[in-house]
């Protein structure tokens, strides 16, 4: 194990960086930025994880509401079918009435004071 770190110390000791890069102040600021843009990057996964969840939440809720609408458009259709108003006017015990007379009005006002 000693070696080997010995013959990567001796491979990377080959290369030098430039003088700007050597300083321990660039050092410091590479490492906030890391740190600063490691943590904004799990903020924002953070909060995508959330809106995914909200969304998918939202989905559902969307599904359960278009299930619903059916069953109502189903029962509508079905109470306003014709045979089932026929059988609701008997019930009513309304007389038909007979000799329906409709007037005409003259002019356009229907009523006047």
């Amino acid at each position: 194990m000693r070696r080997f770190v010995m013959k990567i110390r001796d491979f990377f000791s080959k290369f030098s960086l430039p003088a700007w890069l050597d300083c321990a102040l660039v050092r410091v600021v590479f490492t906030l930025m890391f740190f600063i843009f490691g943590g904004a990057y799990i903020f924002k996964t953070g909060g995508l994880i959330a809106s995914g969840y909200e969304i998918k939440k939202l989905e559902e809720k969307i599904e359960s509401l278009n299930s619903e609408i059916r069953k109502i458009e189903t029962d509508v259709a079905s109470e306003s079918a014709i045979q089932n108003i026929q059988g609701k006017v008997g019930d009513l015990k309304m007389v038909a009435a007979p000799n329906v007379q409709y007037l005409n009005a003259v002019g356009s006002f229907v009523a006047k004071k």
